[in-house]
């Protein structure tokens, strides 16, 4: 037990170096520490040489105070951690994630698209107008404002071919999808 106690309580001293494995070794350095009082107290009974045992609990016992100064100093700094990033979070941060949130319903049909797709997007557009009020989304078909968007999909052909693109407004949330006519 004595020997036990002494390994033990040298693992403690290379998990200490390491954060992620300094948990397992509190536990194998308060195993060792009771190891080593229980070798002590029996050799002392019967008159043994205790030198390894005492060796292994002061070793154990400084692991553990240790250990535990460790384990408070990361517990601490994680803490501190989410502290400061919760408090460097600001409302211009906030605004991005919803205008990257709104506009990437919209993202997936830039570029040359199919008369299907393009109707798909102009329903897209019509239930985020009726959603989102304060950031409606206008339609230029072929150079022309359609404020109609039923009209726009009227004038849509499923067998042509178009190109997609989009317009920002100042806070970066689109505001108008431009489609042309692929010839």
């Amino acid at each position: 037990m004595s020997v036990a106690s002494l390994v033990l309580g040298i693992i403690g001293i290379i998990t200490a170096f390491t954060g992620i494995l300094a948990p397992v070794g509190f536990i194998l350095v308060v195993v060792g520490l009771i190891l080593g009082i229980v070798d002590v107290v029996k050799k002392g009974k019967i008159g043994g040489k205790k030198g390894i045992g005492i060796a292994g609990i002061v070793i154990c016992a400084i692991m553990v105070v240790t250990l535990l100064i460790e384990s408070a100093i990361m517990v601490l700094g994680v803490g501190m951690y989410m502290i400061n990033s919760a408090s460097t979070l600001d409302s211009s941060d906030l605004d991005v994630q919803a205008g990257t949130a709104f506009n990437s319903k919209f993202l997936s049909y830039m570029g040359r698209q199919g008369g299907t797709a393009t109707k798909q997007l102009l329903s897209v557009i019509s239930s985020n107008n009726i959603l989102y009020p304060e950031h409606t989304v206008t339609c230029m078909l072929d150079g022309s404002i359609e404020y109609d968007l039923s009209t726009a999909r009227t004038k849509i052909f499923t067998s042509r071919y178009y190109q997609v693109s989009f317009s920002y407004d100042s806070d970066g949330y689109v505001n108008r999808v431009n489609i042309t006519t692929q010839y």
